[in-house]
């Protein structure tokens, strides 16, 4: 088993270790960790061709818009009245100031991989190495609203999935990095949050979500179909 944030969840064959060295991590270790965890280009360019393949496989919604809430508060009663169960950490980032909502409304197609889809083996990658990899692939890091808003927009997410966003994490405290997670384990949707430092040993199974850039949904996926972009889960 493994703990995200806020509850245990089974993970059979998955052993992993998480580092408790370092426990005053800061954004200027985040980025030293991200240089010396950096793969080669050439290691990321051969897994390109299965990853494009992944990229164009059906999964909904791939389509959202980002912004659209006045505040925290008004996002927090959204999910509250769609009976969202909204965790310890997810909490912690949500009343954080580090936690920022777009004040205008932009479109942005999302993409999932596994650790293993981009490239690395069984044994998993760290979250510096994952996050590294995914820019050389051509994708970005998403903003943090996108885990709540995410959220809002599949709520009909199969029981046993588990979305891990690709995002900046939010500093929580002197002692903690924080990230979402969107999941369904049987009893609804929730909105997790989970430890987010950058030598965090991620299982290879593990699925993430990114912002696909249009030239590189243009290059590697082909038009994107308006009709089937925006054909979000239905509530």
């Amino acid at each position: 088993m493994f703990f995200c944030g806020d509850f245990l969840v089974k993970a059979p064959a998955v052993a992993f270790s998480i580092c408790l060295v370092g426990l005053c991590a800061s954004f200027a270790q985040l980025r030293a960790a991200l240089a010396q965890d950096e793969p080669s280009k050439s290691s990321a360019e051969k897994h390109l061709s299965e990853f494009a393949t992944y990229r164009a496989s059906p999964w909904a919604p791939k389509w959202i818009s980002l912004g659209g809430y006045e505040d925290v508060h008004v996002l927090r009663r959204a999910l509250d009245s769609v009976n969202v169960k909204v965790g310890l950490g997810a909490n912690k980032i949500l009343g954080n100031s580090a936690f920022v909502l777009s004040r205008t409304k932009k479109d942005v197609t999302l993409t999932i991989a596994t650790v293993a889809d981009l490239g690395f083996g069984d044994e998993g990658a760290s979250l510096s190495a994952i996050y590294i990899r995914a820019r050389q692939l051509g994708v970005e890091l998403c903003p943090a609203e996108l885990g709540p808003l995410l959220r809002l927009r599949y709520l009909s997410q199969p029981v046993g999935e588990w979305l891990h966003i690709g995002m900046t994490p939010i500093p929580t405290g002197a002692d903690s990095l924080l990230d979402f997670t969107v999941a369904n384990g049987g009893t609804g949707p929730m909105l997790l949050g989970g430890n987010a430092k950058p030598d965090l040993l991620m299982p290879s199974q593990i699925k993430f979500v990114f912002i696909l850039p249009p030239s590189l949904n243009a290059v590697s996926s082909g038009p994107v179909d308006a009709a089937r972009a925006r054909r979000s889960v239905s509530p």
